[in-house]
């Protein structure tokens, strides 16, 4: 995929009993993924679906615990300096 292209089409083949795509190796290298790594498929919406790296429940819990942390960074300062 060159800097012009904003999307790939790729291939569904059947994989056994399931379903299943490769992917381009510029596509493997602009994911940061390897051969292993889990790509999380959310669902938008508009009915289109997401494919990242990501952990999108990771990511939300990350959020909380920011939220959190700002909301009560005193009480936490003074834990730690106990």
């Amino acid at each position: 995929m060159n800097a012009s292209e904003e999307f790939e089409t790729l291939s569904v083949r059947k994989v056994g009993n399931s379903l299943g795509t490769t992917f381009p190796q510029d596509l493997v290298k602009h994911m940061n993924v390897g051969q292993g790594d889990k790509i999380f498929a959310e669902k938008l919406p508009n009915g289109e679906v997401k494919l990242t790296p990501y952990d999108p429940h990771k990511a939300k819990v990350m959020q909380a615990r920011r939220e959190i942390h700002r909301q009560y960074r005193n009480a936490f300062k003074e834990l730690a300096d106990r």
